[in-house]
């Protein structure tokens, strides 16, 4: 397992050669696939296998290829109703640069299907806990029981939870432009490729459910 602190800042060494890629500066991601790749700033590196060595990267079989989007420490997470989740404490990924999952600041993970949107913050569902161990009233041997599932069965939401959908704040849109046209539930546009996002069509974005896409293409 590879951890995104252990790359940055270290220069990326191609195997084959000896070419110097650049100096790593975080890591790029594929939500849809979960496949990671080495970021130096100018450029983004799909890697077949990377070996972490003393104050270097040997990275075999290194291709260029385009910038998704960048996950880096301290980057903030939100969940997909606006709530503020706490930032990026820790990616880990495997020697292929596959990921596995984010650990927030806050000691709640997230794996590739929680990933919904990566830019200027993370877009993510709800976090699965960490799971915990308890022993048996039977024996000694451990059970392991998801927090997750155990707060699902004890908590009990208010009943306006039930009848009104609740948005969370997504203020920090405000001022952005975005690099596509938004349309609508009727196909009609909202916002055209470089308009930037007001109040309104922040608040229209929230009635058509296009809060993700518009975290996604906001710049």
């Amino acid at each position: 397992m590879i951890k995104l602190s252990q790359l940055l800042e270290k220069q990326l060494i191609d195997k084959k050669d000896n070419r110097a890629l650049g100096t790593v500066t975080g890591v790029s991601i594929d939500p849809k696939t979960g496949k990671c790749f080495a970021v130096n700033g100018d450029s983004c590196f799909d890697i077949e296998k990377l070996t972490v060595s003393d104050n270097i990267l040997i990275a075999e079989n290194p291709q260029e290829t385009h910038v998704c989007g960048l996950l880096n420490l301290e980057k903030k997470l939100y969940d997909v109703n606006g709530k503020f989740l706490g930032n990026i404490n820790e990616v880990e990924m495997r020697n292929n640069l596959k990921f596995l999952r984010i650990e927030s600041d806050r000691g709640e993970y997230y794996t590739k299907g929680r990933i919904k949107a990566v830019g200027d913050i993370v877009l993510v569902n709800l976090p699965k806990k960490v799971i915990r161990k308890k022993v048996t009233s039977n024996d000694n041997s451990l059970q392991e029981t998801s927090c997750q599932e155990k707060n699902s069965q004890s908590i009990k939401f208010p009943n306006e939870y039930k009848i009104k959908r609740r948005y969370g704040d997504f203020s920090f849109l405000i001022g952005k432009t975005v690099d596509k046209n938004i349309t609508n539930f009727y196909g009609e546009t909202m916002l055209k490729n470089g308009e930037r996002i007001t109040a309104d069509s922040l608040r229209q974005a929230k009635l058509s459910g296009k809060l993700i896409e518009l975290c996604l293409h906001a710049k």
